[in-house]
């Protein structure tokens, strides 16, 4: 048994292993060939997602920290570091989702995006005191939420719940996308969409939450079959990876949700 997932980073994983377990030079990983400590583990993929997280919380603090007083002493520094983080993003996020070497570009990726999680978090924390911690929070009880659905079965990633998971996302990110180019043609359209449109915003964002929270359990499923094949330990960067990734996705739509709500009570 093999799976397909909507995350690249996990999704990769089809391209490199086939569904006997062999992998490109014809090795094969089974149990009977090879030890325990060569396969995928769970506690292996966690320790290494606790890496990512870690490194990205402390990069994070530092980014909320020091980047703002930064650019009010030098804003063109500033801008350089934001435009290089969120081009690193791009740029490494694509590179260690196709890559064997997740370790390395996953790390710098995870620098970059904290990078600017830092700012944005900064940003919005001196709008709405304590938004942070309260997105932080809520994130970290949506992944334990999920995980304990998933673990007690109320949750079943079904090839159809994996199909439904990937529309959802491919047509939330076209629509976004959409709304951004048009409103380059047509300001008025994103004021509309910025100021007018709360409800819209609003919807937006907790659809967004929902897929997220979807995702948290097509990565624990992917996860869980990545062990139970027991593949190669290597992949366990890449899986954990993968989740990292979600989590983060979910962090800053949470925030986002949280800014819409505080600023309509405001």
């Amino acid at each position: 048994m093999w799976f397909r997932s909507s995350n690249p980073t996990i999704r990769n994983l089809n391209k490199e292993v086939n569904a006997n377990g062999s992998t490109k030079n014809g090795e094969v990983y089974h149990s009977g060939n090879v030890s325990s400590d060569d396969v995928a583990s769970y506690k292996g993929i966690g320790l290494k997602a606790l890496y990512f997280a870690f490194l990205v919380l402390v990069v994070a603090v530092l980014s909320a920290t020091y980047l703002p007083r930064l650019l009010v002493q030098d804003v063109r520094i500033g801008y350089y570091i934001i435009i290089g983080a969120f081009i690193g993003i791009i740029v490494f996020g694509i590179i260690a989702s196709f890559s064997r070497r997740v370790a390395l570009w996953g790390t710098i990726y995870a620098i970059c995006q904290a990078v600017l999680i830092g700012y944005i978090s900064a940003i919005f924390e001196f709008q709405y005191n304590n938004i942070v911690l309260l997105a932080l929070l809520t994130t970290v009880l949506a992944f334990v939420t999920m995980s304990a659905c998933y673990a007690f079965g109320l949750i079943k990633v079904t090839r159809r719940f994996r199909g439904i998971v990937l529309s959802a996302l491919i047509a939330l990110i076209f629509a976004q996308l959409m709304i951004l180019v048009f409103s380059l043609f047509v300001p008025s359209l994103f004021n509309i969409y910025s100021t007018v449109g709360f409800w819209l915003q609003l919807g937006v964002c907790v659809i967004s939450i929902i897929i997220a929270c979807a995702m948290i359990a097509v990565d624990l499923n992917n996860i869980t079959n990545l062990v139970e094949n027991k593949m190669p330990k290597q992949y366990e960067w890449r899986a954990a990876f993968g989740l990292v990734v979600t989590l983060i996705w979910l962090y800053l739509e949470l925030l986002r949700l949280f800014a819409l709500l505080f600023s309509r009570r405001s």
